[in-house]
């Protein structure tokens, strides 16, 4: 059986989550894998000196017992969670394929002339609003990018649009979204490649441990149904936090 014992712990404790301070008689650790620990010493002293501190038999292998159980049940508790985490990680790698290929397949449906709102609405896709006559003037929307970078290897990202000297959180009423463009890396040369579309609220992308540190240069631009294309945005370099 694998043993989740501890070599060393500093004060954070597992998972870099500090210990409240305690009182004397407080001793317990609150922490499992600390726990763990604690009463593995407590057990393994008390088998070397129970005569000496009078501890009785049924006591020694009572407890014997129930630190076997523990640390089984620890051992249990360990691999459902890795199992889980392995699940969600499987699921969120589904739903990204999922996605990556349906949002093309809306893209080219909405451009259809032959679709409907009423098509629209069955499918739940954005109905598109009521244009006047009067043309629209893609060139006068380019999108700011706004982009959260306080979580590790995760980019959250917003736009948000400017005409003229006018910044709104407004999308401009001819597009369907805003798309997102990057490099990755200070190599000289790179040709930006596309990530996806904001069609509404914040785009995540979450970035492997290995590309951890490194720089992201987005620029983005409004597309519209018909295959309009705003202006692009100011370059937005930002770190991918490690």
């Amino acid at each position: 059986m694998s043993t989740c014992r501890p070599a060393k712990w500093g004060s954070d404790g597992m998972f870099g989550r500090k210990e409240l301070t305690r009182l004397p008689n407080a001793y317990i650790p609150s922490n499992d894998v600390l726990f763990l620990d604690w009463f593995t010493n407590f057990v393994d002293y008390l088998t070397e000196n129970h005569e000496r501190l009078d501890v009785k038999e049924e006591e020694l292998t009572a407890l014997q017992g129930l630190l076997t159980a523990y640390e089984a049940g620890l051992t249990a508790y360990h691999e459902l969670r890795d199992q889980a985490r392995a699940a969600g990680s499987n699921k969120r790698e589904k739903r990204s394929a999922a996605e990556s290929y349906v949002r093309p397949v809306v893209t080219r449906i909405q451009a259809w002339s032959g679709t409907t709102d009423d098509d629209r609405d069955r499918m739940r896709i954005p109905v598109h609003a009521r244009q006047t006559s009067q043309s629209v003037d893609v060139f006068a929307d380019r999108p700011v990018p706004i982009i959260d970078i306080n979580n590790r290897l995760i980019h959250v990202i917003r736009a948000r649009n400017i005409v003229g000297e006018i910044v709104s959180n407004a999308r401009p009423a001819w597009a369907i979204g805003c798309e997102i463009w990057r490099t990755i890396g200070d190599a000289p040369g790179q040709t930006p490649e596309y990530v996806d579309m904001i069609r509404s609220g914040r785009f995540v992308i979450e970035y492997p441990p290995t590309e951890g540190g490194k720089q992201v240069h987005y620029i983005m631009r409004w597309v519209g149904a018909k295959g309009e294309k705003g202006p692009w945005s100011e370059p937005e370099s930002v770190t991918i936090a490690a």
